[in-house]
């Protein structure tokens, strides 16, 4: 390796040190505070970097920085599917019991990391009630399509519109009630254990996906009435 080589190979290897710094201190900073509460001058300086636009150099922008923490945590633990999700693919006999579990425990696995994950879901929970809640819920659903595809053929088949909102459902479910047990683990407050909520959540995804659409339910007719939602674009009507 000549001497331009090896220095663009030091160059590069400090950049990654550089980026992997500002994602933990800002996925850091964004899970104590809230992500609108806190900015990329903050970041910088949290970080020790003497580049007052570091952030921007590396990321574009707090919504480019806000990607790379996602990028870093579903990549570093399979969110997207990797190996597993490959190996399971090529079974024919797959169960909604192991369909739930390659959706959950790799997010539960994420507070044991000890490499920000933590951190990582209650931003997530954050981002997910904030003012651009629409935006960062689509982005991070984008990164299950392979997971949605392999539940296409599991699951009971639905029409697009329940296809939508029982994902949307076990997304809410799965990253609130981890962010939640997280805030309540650093608050020392009492919590539940950690694997015995990853198996209440299991069974919850399976009773959200192992039936099919039963029609309208006449009760929350009843509680919903005159309101202004649309039960009947939510649920086939019998």
């Amino acid at each position: 390796m000549g001497a331009s080589q090896r220095s663009r190979s030091r160059d590069n290897s400090a950049g990654n040190r550089t980026r992997e710094e500002l994602i933990s201190v800002a996925a850091a900073l964004f899970a104590e505070r809230g992500v609108d509460a806190v900015s990329l001058a903050e970041i910088n300086r949290v970080a020790g970097q003497k580049n007052n636009s570091a952030v921007t150099y590396h990321f574009g922008s707090k919504v480019g920085l806000i990607e790379a923490i996602q990028d870093f945590h579903t990549d570093a633990n399979e969110l997207r599917g990797g190996p597993l999700l490959d190996l399971l693919n090529e079974r024919n006999n797959l169960s909604i019991e192991e369909l739930m579990s390659i959706a959950i425990v790799p997010v539960a696995t994420k507070l044991r990391d000890g490499d920000g994950g933590g951190d990582f879901i209650i931003m997530l929970s954050s981002l997910f009630t904030g003012d651009d809640w629409q935006i960062h819920q689509a982005n991070y659903l984008a990164r299950w399509e392979r997971w949605r595809e392999l539940a296409d053929g599991v699951a009971p088949p639905v029409d697009e519109c329940h296809r939508r909102a029982r994902v949307q459902a076990l997304l809410t479910l799965v990253v609130h009630s981890f962010a939640d047990w997280e805030r309540r683990r650093r608050s020392e407050l009492d919590t539940a254990d950690l694997e015995v909520l990853v198996e209440t959540i299991i069974n919850a995804g399976i009773a959200m996906f192992a039936c099919g659409p039963k029609g309208r339910h006449q009760v929350v007719d009843q509680l919903l009435e005159g309101s202004e939602i649309n039960l009947g674009r939510l649920t086939n009507a019998k």
